[in-house]
């Protein structure tokens, strides 16, 4: 009997440390597997802000080479509705002081330069090309008369209409349009002094 009980006894730390054993293969395992998952969450989190961040880089472009207005490229007067597109889609409507264009997107829409990519992207456009002819083709008078017009479209300011309204903008808001304005205007008088074949040479 003693000799059965020592045997037992014997046994009882080879049981124990195999059970440790059993125990810390289960923890290792467990860290690894914990270890092999954080990583794939980790470049899950990365391939989700580069979706975020071409979804993003995506509509800033297709902002930028939306289609040009409906209009009669025939008309000259199509100049003003193509203007206040630019200005929609570029200048954020301004509700109330919560909710309207600030001196930070004003500043953002300097340093991107937005006005100029608004222009560069109209030059790629054929119908912008053929408006522009239109305008060549006017009265020279008439014609001055309609970019000088054009280069003050804006909605008024807040201040000049007396009251916070969604037909007026903020000061920040009414820079912006008429930067956007101007540009244009700008383009179109220095594709005007070209002669009409010169111009259509840009629409290829």
């Amino acid at each position: 009997m003693a000799t059965k009980k020592n045997n037992e006894d014997a046994k009882t730390p080879v049981l124990n440390w195999t059970k440790i054993g059993v125990i810390v293969a289960i923890i290792i395992a467990f860290v690894g597997w914990a270890f092999r998952l954080n990583v794939k969450v980790e470049r899950m989190d990365e391939k989700i802000v580069h979706i975020n961040d071409r979804i993003k880089e995506l509509e800033q472009r297709s902002l930028f080479t939306a289609n040009m207005p409906i209009i009669d490229t025939s008309d000259p007067l199509g100049l003003i509705e193509v203007i206040k597109d630019k200005q929609k889609k570029h200048v954020k409507e301004s509700r109330n002081d919560y909710d309207c264009f600030t001196s930070e997107n004003l500043k953002s829409f300097k340093e991107q330069g937005t006005q100029d990519q608004i222009v560069t992207n109209l030059m790629n456009d054929c119908s912008f090309i053929d408006l522009i002819i239109s305008i060549k083709n006017m009265d020279p008078t008439k014609r001055q008369e309609l970019l000088n017009r054009c280069s003050k479209i804006a909605k008024p300011t807040w201040t000049e209409i007396g009251e916070m309204t969604p037909e007026g903008q903020t000061n920040d808001g009414k820079e912006a349009e008429l930067l956007i304005a101007d540009a244009i205007v700008s383009k179109v008088r220095e594709m005007s002094r070209l002669s009409v074949n010169e111009i259509k040479q840009y629409c290829r």
